[in-house]
């Protein structure tokens, strides 16, 4: 995730026919799932090529009733990550406590879902960063919306943390 955010690409969704597997948008531009992608790849997963298996695995599960997954996109979008996530890794609290130690604690490299709109559904992803806020808080790294880099930043006031994942924390 340090590597995505100092490669600071700058917002711009849309759809794109990616190589597969390892696809990716062009390195200068991206949206918040590219950052978890790209932290993925980076850690030597390949998200888009785990995902589109278990998408044709378990459709229903990913409210894909009677369409197959598209292996260019469906792993950029966080509703269809929450499935696999929600799946495969443990839920952990989803309040920054700075006393917390353990599973509990907030570490560089968790995964935070968040609904920055106001859904009620996770909307937003982003990744616990190394580095704390004014506040006290981490940092997430994530790449926010159009005029925004990916970065990391503060996002207490501006999202509703909804679920988080550590990878080490298999179900």
């Amino acid at each position: 995730a340090v590597k995505t955010a100092l490669n600071g690409a700058e917002y711009q969704e849309g759809y794109e026919r990616l190589a597969y597997p390892m696809g990716d948008v062009s390195r200068e531009i991206g949206v918040c799932t590219d950052v978890l992608v790209r932290a993925f790849r980076n850690a030597g997963w390949a998200l888009q090529e785990i995902m589109y298996k278990d998408m044709k695995a378990r459709p229903k599960a990913y409210g894909l009733r009677g369409k197959k997954p598209n292996r260019h996109i469906d792993h950029r979008r966080v509703r269809r990550l929450i499935v696999y996530f929600k799946k495969y890794y443990k839920a952990l609290p989803i309040t920054f406590d700075p006393k917390q130690s353990g599973d509990q604690a907030w570490l560089p490299g968790d995964i935070i879902f968040m609904d920055t709109l106001n859904k009620g559904r996770p909307t937003h992803v982003g990744l616990v960063s190394g580095i704390l806020g004014s506040d006290g808080e981490p940092l997430i790294i994530n790449n926010w919306t159009y005029g925004y880099k990916t970065s990391a930043m503060s996002l207490k006031y501006a999202a509703d943390y909804m679920f988080r994942f550590r990878l080490s924390l298999k179900k």
